[in-house]
């Protein structure tokens, strides 16, 4: 579905069979990847559908690919964030 779409904008849909294809340095995540990798590969791809839209003058589409992006990206920034170790503070009684 995706391939005929992306075939004029850079997007790259995956191979038939294969778990992961890159594009721009960012692979589609597999099975094992994480939901902020997922996160981080859809903000890419809707920001390519979001400067087509506008391109096209489909200001409202635009718009919304816009929101989209920006949850997406919170999405990737907040998992990233939650996978760190946070070195517990010491009390001083």
């Amino acid at each position: 579905m995706l391939a005929g779409l992306a075939s004029g904008v850079g997007l790259y849909a995956p191979a038939h069979g294969s778990e992961m294809q890159e594009r721009d340095g960012i692979s589609e995540p597999g099975e094992d990847g994480t939901p902020g990798d997922a996160a981080a590969y859809i903000a890419s791809l809707v920001d390519e559908l979001a400067r087509l839209a506008k391109r096209h003058h489909l200001d409202s589409l635009g718009y919304i690919l816009d929101m989209a992006r920006l949850e997406a990206d919170e999405v990737s920034k907040g998992a990233a964030r939650d996978l760190r170790w946070i070195k517990p503070s010491r009390c001083s009684s």
